[in-house]
């Protein structure tokens, strides 16, 4: 026996209603699969939208510091 044929032979057989359940099982976790990495690239560009409007209002923050300058303690 050549080895093609052994690991022919060690392969189970599927009946057709198996091999369409596997087929359909394999269709919804690639389904799934797109969906995660979807959520996964949203993500990233809301992370990244955020870290720079951070930025952002971190610069416009200390702008107004410094020409404020330090504040004045309030007297009772």
């Amino acid at each position: 026996m050549t080895e093609t044929s052994q690991a022919r032979a060690a392969q189970p057989e599927y009946t057709d209603s198996q091999k369409e359940e596997l087929v359909t099982k394999i269709l919804d976790l690639q389904e799934a699969l797109m969906a995660t990495l979807q959520r996964v690239e949203s993500t990233r560009n809301d992370h990244s939208r955020l870290t720079a409007e951070n930025q952002m209002l971190l610069q416009y923050v200390n702008n107004l510091m410094s020409t404020t300058g330090p504040p004045v303690p309030q007297r009772k």
